[in-house]
């Protein structure tokens, strides 16, 4: 549920950006089809953008293409919940709490777009008669004081209006009709559905309401209609009020209906203005892209001496940060040849609050390395499985400092994949919601500090 939150707001925000780009550029203008598709296609394609995950690098370069070993990040954030001792944290109340706001008030939105209009129109249907059937389209007089409208094929109009239809208000609802304006509700609707904490969507689904009565509007004056004759009957049509929501009714936005009317028609270069919809889609797509791991800088945790006494205990780092790119390339073909879990994860693995500090505290120094003054790094690899547990540790590469002779180097590995067998869980990586096995790699340096080696 994390990740569609996440989701949601990623969208949200691209909407957002749509409606601002809509309302600067298009809105005013007399270009009915570019506004009702640009409509359209602003709430679909922020939908969409997030679910496509291209891997972009602006920073790095990774000649080796190996992208399954990952290394930690620096300072990333630790497990919400830590217990060293190995149970498995808790997910954060927040997540939940917004869950149940999200799926209460998606009911309810459901109930006052969908579920109770849908209704109340069946119920005029029922109501009404039936007066005639032209092209398909089924006109209904109905015995309220209503607006007339249209729904899908039927067009309901008030009681007054049966005897003497109006054959413009007639042309006008079986425009929208011709023209499919209830199916883009219908969509609009149920973008509202998914986003209806979003303003924006609720002011594009007003915007296109708006674009649909200009459109029914300019089909009654291409047929013929005197353009004065029509503003006078939009003016004496204010029967009834439009309470319903699924429905074009014909009293609606007037104001603006009657200043598009003597608007004169935009010129075909204002379809120059929805190139600008390129860069805003190439921005949503960088934006929005799954960006690989980049170097960062070292963070390190210092080993404490198991003796205070001690003159000159060496000290030991857990390393955070990736390996150069000589040493990727080493690790990645290693961990090619052995055949790791090959999962890019949406979420990464955490380890535990503490976890480095209880690293310092558990490893050992191996004695004879000490005394030999012997220094290396050690890159150890492992999964994070399912349950948070590390299984699979091994010795990837031993990068040793001042090489010394006779000295066995294989200890520092030795520790290395001992301490790290005793790990206490991490929260484990998950793909699409679902948790997986993630491969990491972890160098740990052992050395020995200056200010020791000359005591």
């Amino acid at each position: 549920m994390e990740a569609f939150l996440a989701y949601l707001g990623y969208s949200a925000i691209g909407i957002a950006i749509f409606y601002l780009f809509f309302k600067l550029l298009l809105s005013k203008e007399k270009s009915f089809r570019l506004n009702r598709a640009f409509i359209l296609a602003s709430v679909l394609l922020p939908l969409v953008l997030p679910c496509i995950h291209l891997e972009m690098n602006f920073l790095t370069e990774n000649p080796s293409g190996i992208t399954t070993w990952e290394f930690l990040q620096a300072n990333p954030s630790p497990a919400p919940s830590p217990d060293l001792k190995g149970s498995t944290s808790s997910e954060p109340i927040l997540i939940p709490i917004l869950s149940a706001i999200y799926i209460i008030g998606a009911v309810l939105c459901l109930f006052h777009i969908g579920i109770l209009p849908c209704r109340a129109l069946r119920k005029l249907i029922s109501k009404g008669k039936l007066m005639e059937k032209q092209e398909g389209v089924r006109i209904f007089v109905v015995p309220e004081n209503i607006p007339s409208m249209s729904w899908f094929h039927f067009v309901l109009l008030p009681e007054g209006q049966g005897k003497s239809i109006n054959p413009h208000i007639l042309q006008h609802e079986k425009a929208h009709i011709r023209l499919g304006h209830s199916y883009d509700l219908l969509l609009m609707d149920l973008v509202c559905l998914l986003q209806w904490f979003n303003p924006f969507v609720w002011l594009f689904l007003k915007e296109l309401k708006t674009v649909h009565e200009y459109e029914a509007d300019a089909a009654v004056l291409q047929s013929g209609a005197d353009a004065k004759d029509y503003q006078y009957l939009l003016i004496e049509e204010t029967t009834g009020r439009d309470r319903y929501h699924l429905a074009h009714s014909f009293n609606t936005n007037l104001k603006k209906r009657l200043t598009m009317i003597q608007k004169k028609k935009s010129s075909k270069w204002i379809y120059a203005k929805a190139l600008y919809m390129i860069p805003l889609l190439a921005a949503s797509l960088i934006a929005f892209a799954r960006q690989p791991e980049v170097p960062a800088s070292m963070v390190s945790t210092t080993i404490k001496p198991e003796s205070q006494t001690a003159k000159a205990m060496p000290t030991m780092e857990a390393m955070t940060h990736p390996a150069s790119q000589t040493e990727q390339e080493a690790l990645s073909t290693q961990a090619m040849e052995e055949e790791p879990v090959r999962v890019i994860p949406d979420k990464r693995p955490q380890y535990p609050k503490g976890f480095l500090d209880w690293l310092s505290q558990e490893i050992k120094y191996p004695e004879s390395l000490r005394e030999a003054g012997a220094e290396a790094t050690v890159y150890v690899g492992f999964i994070v499985r399912k349950d948070g547990s590390l299984g699979d540790i091994k010795p990837m590469k031993l990068q040793i400092t001042g090489q010394k002779a006779d000295v066995d180097y294989s200890l520092f590995e030795k520790e290395a994949v001992r301490v790290l067998s005793q790990s206490p869980k991490w929260i484990p990586g998950e793909q699409k919601g679902e948790k997986i096995d993630v491969q990491y790699a972890l160098p740990i340096r052992f050395s020995i500090p200056k200010d020791s080696e000359n005591k």
